[in-house]
């Protein structure tokens, strides 16, 4: 497991909710780059990936995204 690649991601998805206003397409796209990357195992995919649903459910506004 690259745990490297796993704390950038987190970081950077902490950036992007910490801007004001929140960078919501920005943090679908850190989200989103981890989820797909390889190197990551399924479980660290999945927790990227509640953590778009909870980001989402608080912020987003467009059921597709």
């Amino acid at each position: 497991m690259c745990q490297r690649n796993e704390r950038l991601y987190a970081q950077l998805l902490d950036i992007a909710y910490q801007r004001r206003p929140v960078d919501l397409e920005g943090f679908l796209q850190f989200a989103n780059f981890a989820i797909v990357d390889s190197l990551l195992p399924a479980t660290v995919k999945l927790a990227f990936s509640q953590r778009k649903l909870q980001f989402l459910e608080e912020f987003g506004d467009d059921i597709r995204q």
